[in-house]
């Protein structure tokens, strides 16, 4: 009987007190992330086209996407708008993924593999910067 009233008053406990892990609540917050139109067209036509052409590590594929001209298209669209006005301070994010994405231009038109895949990388990492990252410190 003793037992059974422990375990129900420890349960109570529990549920008053709460038995989740600091550091586990820390990282389930959501990130914010900057709303720019521009940045979503070009993630979700130009670089998903791309992606899938990379798919499974396939760096000829990854070139050849990245030779196209809709894809240079797509990296001068995106140079050329502008951020929102609450998102200023985010101009050397941008130029850093513009800077990125003709980096794998100029990398998938040569012969070295394993440049255009880190050019690739550089440019996903810049693209996530830029969405998730903190405004440049002035």
């Amino acid at each position: 009987m003793f037992s059974r009233l422990w375990i129900c008053f420890s349960v109570v406990a529990l549920l008053q007190v709460g038995c989740g892990n600091p550091s586990v609540k820390e990282m389930s917050q959501e990130i914010p992330s900057l709303s720019y139109p521009a940045l979503e067209d070009f993630d979700q036509t130009a670089m998903m086209e791309v992606g899938y052409a990379y798919g499974g590590g396939n760096v000829n594929g990854l070139k050849a996407a990245v030779k196209k001209d809709s894809f240079k298209s797509a990296v001068e669209q995106f140079e050329a708008a502008p951020l929102p006005e609450d998102a200023a301070s985010k101009q050397p994010q941008k130029d850093a993924v513009v800077a990125a994405a003709n980096d794998l231009i100029e990398k998938a038109g040569g012969s070295d593999n394993e440049a255009t895949k880190a050019a690739y990388d550089n440019l996903l990492k810049a693209i996530t910067d830029l969405r998730v990252g903190q405004p440049a410190q002035e």
